[in-house]
């Protein structure tokens, strides 16, 4: 069957995937990595991306707002045996107005995602 008949999240995830495996040593970069992807399916997709993107030699860079994914992300990410995921905010600086990144570590993440202290640019 042609993969057109099926819904919206079975195409994403074979886009996703294709473009992954056909850029080898590249970058794919997902914007609302969570669009169309249910949430109880949102840590195997993380699984499987961090699988692929470290067979295929693949920097994957994802945004969200969606906290299912960030939790999602987290829990994949601390699961792996070295440190493969990353976590970074953007927001203006308060006395320069410059947009700055900051990259926060898995653990403090995990901590602000569960006692709900504001992530996501909250």
């Amino acid at each position: 069957m042609p993969l057109s008949v099926f819904g919206e999240s079975l195409n994403r995830v074979a886009d996703l995937f294709l473009k992954l495996v056909n850029d080898r040593g590249g970058i794919l970069l997902i914007d609302e990595i969570e669009n169309a992807i249910h949430h109880i399916h949102q840590s195997k997709l993380w699984q499987m991306l961090f699988e692929l993107a470290t067979e295929f030699n693949v920097q994957i860079f994802a945004t969200t707002h969606s906290l299912e994914m960030l939790k999602a992300f987290t829990q994949v990410s601390s699961a792996q045996d070295k440190e493969i995921g990353y976590y970074f905010e953007f927001a203006r600086h308060v006395n320069t107005n410059q947009i700055i990144g900051m990259k926060y570590d898995l653990d403090v993440l995990d901590y602000g995602l569960k006692r709900k202290k504001g992530v996501r640019g909250e």
